[in-house]
């Protein structure tokens, strides 16, 4: 049951202070409104359904206000600190009390690692929300900053089903071809095979682990990177790019989450650690906005192919065991999450796998009303035109 489990909506430095700004965080998961604040400065990060219990105006159009989410339609006022209940009604008259009944739909919500999560389901969580380790419990939740380690977090939302975001991350054999001599990407005279394997006593309802390395590195007798997909849409990768006599590591954290149906939110989390001290300052100095501007033209690569793919299965209605030529050199992970949808995805309002496949229209109380509910989905509307 895909509520049955925790989502990443946010990086808690996103998430800003009432001191510093009155603004609340939208979020979603599959199609589902979810709104973010926080009550006080340096408090925890509220999560409510989206949606005014008045006249069904969304909360995230509104604002805080004395540390309570106002909808910004009548000016009703919710603490998230005493479960969402409504507090003020500018209409009331002197002495009355807000009616019982107008209450937020809140979702129980905690930060790990400075990421914020929300579990979905009606009742209580039965498991803590997944964390990296690795040391990263250290990071500041208020700045994104750790002690040691060199952390770049990037939050974008992109325009294509998560399902293509995991698989396009999952592998590295494009990055030479297609992000060519990008800073951050590769080059295209490193296009090479990989030995790349899943553990397949790994594999299971919450993803499956493996590791890889270039063939060129396993010749060397070079190290590997591991890597786990988590459900429902969390890579995690480590290594050590020059061996265990080395100090320097790497990791990232890759939160791929369903915003809605054609439309995917990416959290990207990359971490060093043994750098020699000139290059970490150097690194620790770079404006943010400097360190995003490579992510944002590396994801701009991969969009106009990313949404012909998607676009294919949409406009055909084929599967994708029908159209992909799988390699055992390169694809290796892009084949185990597409068997492993096949797996889970009955569990989902929608999922496309590699032998089967659900629409949002097969799914009872998911109405599309025979028409791609996303313009970009539907045929006369290439995105990457």
């Amino acid at each position: 049951d895909w509520r049955e489990q925790w989502y990443a909506l946010t990086y808690a430095d996103h998430v800003p202070d009432p001191s510093e700004s009155a603004e609340v965080v939208p979020a979603s998961v599959f199609g589902r409104p979810l709104v973010l604040w926080r009550g006080a400065d340096g408090g925890p990060v509220r999560c409510a359904d989206d949606v005014c219990p008045h006249r069904s105006a969304a909360l995230s159009e509104g604002r805080l206000r004395d540390g309570n989410v106002e909808c910004y339609y009548h000016g009703w006022q919710f603490s998230g600190d005493e479960g969402g209940r409504c507090v003020a009604i500018p209409q009331l008259e002197d002495g009355a009390s807000p009616p019982r009944s107008a209450c937020l739909r809140m979702r129980e919500c905690r930060t790990v690692e400075g990421v914020v999560w929300a579990w979905m389901g009606d009742g209580d969580p039965d498991r803590d929300p997944p964390a990296q380790g690795d040391g990263l419990e250290d990071i500041d939740p208020a700045t994104g900053r750790h002690p040691e380690y060199v952390v770049n977090d990037f939050q974008i939302d992109l325009p294509y089903d998560h399902s293509f975001l995991v698989e396009n991350l999952l592998d590295p054999a494009h990055i030479p071809i297609s992000h060519d001599g990008t800073p951050g990407g590769g080059k295209r005279e490193n296009a090479q095979a990989y030995e790349m394997t899943v553990d397949p006593d790994s594999v299971g309802p919450g993803g499956f682990r493996g590791r890889y390395r270039t063939a060129a590195q396993r010749d060397a007798g070079g190290p590997f990177v591991d890597v786990v997909f988590e459900a429902p849409g969390t890579i995690r990768q480590k290594g050590k790019p020059r061996g265990d006599d080395s100090d320097l590591r790497f990791g990232a954290a890759l939160h791929c989450m369903p915003l809605s149906l054609g439309r995917s939110r990416l959290l990207f989390r990359a971490y060093f650690t043994g750098l020699p001290p000139l290059l970490k300052f150097l690194i620790s100095a770079k404006p943010k906005f400097l360190q995003n501007l490579n992510s944002c033209k590396i994801l701009e690569q991969d969009a106009g192919l990313i949404t012909t793919q998607e676009d294919h299965f949409a406009r055909t209605g084929r599967r994708v065991k029908d159209d992909y030529t799988l390699l055992s050199t390169s694809d290796v992970f892009v084949g185990a999450y597409r068997r492993w949808l096949d797996g889970v995805g009955h569990g989902m309002p929608w999922f496309q796998g590699l032998a089967t496949a659900r629409s949002p229209s097969d799914v009872a109380g998911v109405d599309v009303g025979g028409r791609p509910p996303n313009p970009a989905l539907d045929p006369a509307n290439h995105r990457a035109g």
